[in-house]
């Protein structure tokens, strides 16, 4: 069980790799291909030279802050796959919240925030973790895809303190959000915290409806043995 779930959250982080990659590569055409604002007249020339002025430089940030990004995650990833989870956190945590902070109010800050709060759950720092996942919630509305692996990750670092309860609320906020992805995930999840909580009802529904409603999903024959079992 361990090692689906473990596969299944390395191909979701990859997919917020790709969407980093796909956006940095959205702002860099943006800026080599900018319109030249038309010239005017008295007051309408000075206002179109400041949005000008102001949309370049807004994307000259963007574009600077998404390389960092890119080149402190590529760092992370490179010392993660020779050192623990926790020694490669606490080798980029620095460079991530110079970005953060330096670059603030743009989306690539907003990506920074969420791949430290996914890096600092890989390392073990859960209260960091679920700050900056709740702090960062909202920046991501329109983002469901986004939004649910951020759910989902602090669901897993409130189970990995025993906070129950407070994991068993976004396990059942993504089962229930029309919007969101990953139910099958949800569900199982919320199995497995209903269990330390010793709510066997909740528990067996929620892998009944695995069962029932995911017939494809990589835990469907892990619950449907589950089920089985508490028969």
């Amino acid at each position: 069980m361990a090692k689906n779930k473990k596969i299944s959250r390395k191909e979701l982080l990859s997919q917020q790799d790709e969407f980093l990659t796909y956006s940095a590569k959205l702002l860099q055409y943006a800026a080599q291909h900018k319109k030249q604002l038309a010239a005017a007249l008295g007051v309408l020339f000075a206002v179109g030279i400041a949005v000008s002025g102001f949309q370049y430089f807004s994307a000259q940030n963007e574009k600077k802050a998404f390389a960092l990004v890119a080149q402190h995650h590529h760092r992370y990833e490179t010392l993660a796959s020779q050192q623990s989870g926790a020694e490669a956190y606490r080798a980029v945590e620095k460079d991530f919240k110079a970005i953060i902070d330096d670059y603030s109010g743009t989306r690539a800050a907003r990506i920074a925030a969420l791949m430290l709060a996914n890096i600092s759950y890989q390392g073990g720092d859960y209260d960091t973790a679920i700050a900056l996942y709740g702090q960062n919630m909202k920046a991501f509305e329109h983002d469901p895809a986004i939004q649910s692996l951020m759910l989902s990750n602090l669901g897993y670092c409130q189970e990995a303190k025993k906070e129950y309860e407070a994991a068993a609320q976004h396990f059942d906020q993504i089962v229930q959000g029309n919007r969101f992805i990953m139910k099958d995930d949800a569900l199982f999840s919320l199995a497995r915290v209903y269990d330390g909580m010793g709510a066997k009802e909740k528990r067996l529904a929620a892998l009944n409806r695995l069962v029932s409603d995911y017939k494809d999903s990589i835990y469907h024959d892990v619950a449907r043995e589950l089920v089985a079992g508490l028969k």
